[in-house]
Formats: C-alpha cells, structure tokens, sequence
C-alpha cells in the first residue's frame, strides 16, 4: 500500500499549479412545481496541466452535472469554476466536450464529421482536411474516410467522435461515460486509443465513468464522489507506470490492490444511494 496514496480534497496541488481550479461548487435544480433538489455540495477541486483525472461516483450523484459546470455547459447555482485563473462562464474554444452519444452527423462522411469543428472556425478545406486525415489514420480508420455513420461499428464511431474534438486542439478535455454502452472488448480498445493519444499529446482530461476498473486503468488520479448531494469524499493518486495497456494493467498485483480499496470506498456511497438496502 505505500505507493498508494489516498488524498484529501485540495491536498495535491496549490491554486498557482492548476489548471483548473473548482471552488466552493454547489448546484441545485428547482423542478416546475418549485421542489428543489440538492444535485452537489461545497464541491473543491483542483486539477493540474496535462493530469488525467477520472471522477467516480454512484448512480445519480451528479457527476454529468459536475462535468456540465465544469466544461461551462450550466452554470453553477453557486461556486466557479477558473482555467488558468479565468472564470469559465460558457462555452468555450479552450474546451472539448464529449458527451455518451457520439452525436456524429449522420449525413456527413467520417471526414466531413472530423472536419466539421474547424470548418465552422472558417479554416480552409485544404488545411481542414489534411488536419481530419492525419487524426483519422492515427486512430486506425484510415480507408474510412468516405464512410457514413451508419457504415460504422459503434467503436468506431466513438472514434470518430473523439477525434472530431481534438481536432479543435482544446486545451482540456471533459468526457461523460463515453464508452458506457459499449461492449467490453471494445471499450478495452477504445481505452488504449485515449491511452495512447494521451501519451501523445499530454492533453488535461476529466473523465467521467460509472467503470472503477476503467477509471483506474485509465486516469492518474481517481476522484471518489458521494451520494446526493454530492461532494468529494476522496482522492486517489494511480502510480501504475505509463504507458498503460488497458488489458495488461489490469494483471498489475498494484492494480488489483487499488481496486479493493477504491471499491471498499464507494460501496458504502452505493449503499447510502440505494437507501441502505
């Protein structure tokens, strides 16, 4: 156990260290007939260039509408959220977002829909394309440029859904649940893609998942959420040695061990959420 450590919120990094930087985030919806629900609380959190962290969390707890204030898709009912130090208050170029669906037009090619970002930036065709070519190839759909959406297999497709984002060249990249629907051989091959594309650009990610064991393989701390109203229970630092291989790490002895104890964690804010069954 003395490589793994287990955090308190803010406990990592100091403000002038992040990259993003949570404070004091609370979030209440109020539903037509006036009830208001609790989503999250006094969340604080604070996020490094080019960490890759993975936000854990039971059913409904509010992780999506976490990574929603955070990428600037709604607006906290109190709190902020800074980027380098600049209050995010929208929706921003610096950010890339990707949703569970893969939301590709289904009437536009693998190459118009990886394209289609820079296309609305006014980018030239030319350097448009070549730009949408070369992330094609480097994530194994080169020949499939001329395909439509419904041509391709669901892992493909997320593929597509995530190159299309870093063709924008975002500084920091939020994702919610996007391999949850999927099978498991197939999300293990879309977990060595982020991997190996993290390796390669070093890009901040925050990833959402239901997944402990994809959260572990992939993120180089795990943030434990808890039950509504949600907030930061724990903090999880990963020392698995990269570069990862999805399948591989998972035989680490190291691995097995943060499992059990991640799990032991939030098993009892899976319990709480259920009510105490």
């Amino acid at each position: 156990m003395s490589n793994i450590l287990m955090l308190k919120p803010l406990a990592n990094l100091v403000e002038k260290d992040s990259k993003l930087w949570v404070r004091d985030l609370n979030q209440v919806f109020t539903a037509t007939n006036g009830k208001t629900t609790a989503a999250i609380k006094n969340v604080n959190l604070q996020i490094a260039d080019q960490e890759f962290v993975a936000i854990v969390g039971p059913s409904g707890c509010g992780k999506s509408t976490l990574l929603n204030i955070l990428a600037g898709l709604i607006k906290p009912s109190k709190g902020e959220v800074l980027l380098d130090g600049i209050t995010i208050n929208g929706i921003s170029s610096r950010i890339g977002y990707m949703s569970q669906a893969d939301s590709l037009l289904p009437w536009r090619t693998v190459l118009d829909n990886v394209a289609i970002g820079l296309e609305i930036k006014g980018v030239p065709k030319a350097e448009r394309n070549s730009v949408a070519r070369e992330l094609i190839a480097r994530t194994g759909l080169k020949g499939f440029e001329d395909s439509y959406p419904s041509e391709l297999s669901g892992g493909m497709r997320k593929r597509v859904a995530i190159i299309r984002i870093l063709a924008l060249d975002p500084e920091i990249l939020f994702m919610d649940e996007p391999f949850g629907a999927l099978d498991v051989l197939t999300k293990e091959m879309l977990q060595d893609d982020i991997l190996k594309l993290w390796q390669e650009t070093k890009k901040t990610i925050v990833f959402v998942t239901h997944d402990l064991t994809e959260a572990i393989t992939l993120a180089d701390r795990v943030v434990l959420m808890t039950s509504r109203p949600s907030t930061i229970k724990s903090e999880y630092n990963i020392p698995l040695e990269r570069p990862r291989s999805a399948l591989e790490t998972r035989f680490d002895p190291q691995f097995v061990e943060l499992q059990k104890l991640i799990w032991n964690d939030l098993r009892t804010e899976v319990i709480m959420a259920k009510g105490g069954e």
